[in-house]
């Protein structure tokens, strides 16, 4: 009996590539505070850093932030400008954002945009500060 060579079964699945219409939803979705739909868009497969985050800490909208760490959403990453999700949040006073940002494990020495760090910022408004002292009590 001659040998047969090996079956190769291959299964072909779904991959979403980078879809601008989906991440314009997600973005619009995060603007508007709408954890609804964002929910349902990050159950499709994709990628979770583009600028949701960016958008969603800057609101302070810390459920949307939430749903889009837990999604995969990169903590530390970087605007085209050097500006983190941290910075943004930390600059309009989104205190619990930041936090969230923390537990989840954003760095807070890179927290910037366009070289200048946030937290050396934090004298600026009473709210800044309150990010910045947060951020420093960080370990």
């Amino acid at each position: 009996m001659p040998l047969r060579p090996p079956s190769v079964q291959v299964t072909i699945m779904p991959v979403c590539a980078f879809d601008e219409i989906l991440e314009e939803e997600l973005v619009r979705s995060c603007e508007e505070n709408d954890v609804i739909a964002i929910d349902k868009l990050l159950r499709r497969p994709q990628d979770t850093n583009g600028p949701s985050l960016f958008v969603a800490a800057e609101n302070g909208h810390l459920e949307v932030v939430r749903l889009l760490l837990e999604a995969g959403a990169d903590e530390n990453s970087e605007r085209t400008d050097g500006a983190t999700a941290m910075f943004l949040a930390a600059e309009e006073g989104h205190l619990e954002v930041v936090r969230s940002l923390l537990e989840a494990g954003a760095d807070k020495e890179s927290a910037k945009m366009n070289g200048t760090a946030a937290l050396s910022n934090a004298a600026e408004t009473k709210a800044f500060a309150s990010c910045g002292n947060v951020a420093r009590g960080w370990s």
